[in-house]
């Protein structure tokens, strides 16, 4: 409760922290926006694969379980 009404607990020095933490990860978030936002044809493959292999378990419970299921 004391975060805005009490009384200020950081020195000025404190106040005034660096950014420069945040620049990497910010750039390589613009990156990969920017790569899936003009390069989805070239992705887009792979996700279907996956979203069929996801819709259809029995891939999965072959590969896990063998021929015993089948």
């Amino acid at each position: 409760m004391n975060g805005f009404w009490g009384e200020n607990q950081l020195s000025k020095e404190d106040e005034k922290t660096s950014t420069h933490g945040l620049l990497l990860p910010c750039t390589l978030l613009i990156c990969v926006s920017l790569f899936l936002g003009i390069g989805v044809e070239w992705v887009n493959p792979y996700i279907s694969a996956a979203a069929s292999d996801l819709m259809n378990p029995a891939f999965y419970i072959e590969a896990v379980l063998g021929s015993a299921y089948s």
